[in-house]
């Protein structure tokens, strides 16, 4: 915002809170994406890679969509258009780091999470069978307890 001479107000607020949605929903087809590709057996490294480059084109094409449709507010002349000027200033900018998060961030974090889950799988499989152990047997007491 320093760099356009925007100052964080109302305005430059209320485009952030309106983003968020956006943000939230690249994120989330991206990381989905991942978790399907790593279902389908692929390793964590091919699945974050092959998950991100699926979703590259659908993503990116969203995002250029809603930058096209706010780019014409800069046009607007007079008052009104240094007031409302911080509004597609704010979504262009925060679609851009969107979609550097989506592609350059996100899928290494993904990546690194499917790697500590394959680590622990063998730890929750024989917590979940002491559990599972421990449910029957205290149900089974319940019931001859009560019944």
């Amino acid at each position: 915002m320093l760099l356009t001479g925007q100052s964080i107000n109302m305005i430059s607020l209320f485009a952030l809170i309106m983003m968020l949605g956006i943000i939230v929903d690249d994120s989330i087809v991206v990381a989905e994406h991942i978790e399907y590709q790593s279902e389908l057996g692929k390793s964590p490294s091919e699945a974050a890679y092959a998950g991100a480059i699926r979703m590259l084109g659908p993503v990116t094409a969203a995002s250029l969509t809603t930058i096209a449709g706010f780019a014409p507010v800069f046009l607007i002349s007079g008052v009104i258009g240094q007031v409302i000027e911080a509004i597609p200033l704010v979504v262009i900018s925060v679609i851009i780091a969107s979609l550097f998060e989506c592609f350059f961030v996100l899928p290494g974090h993904i990546k690194m999470a499917l790697i500590e889950d394959a680590k622990n799988s063998r730890k929750r499989i024989n917590l979940n069978k002491y559990l599972e152990i421990f449910k029957r047997k205290s149900i089974f007491k319940f019931f001859n307890d009560v019944y």
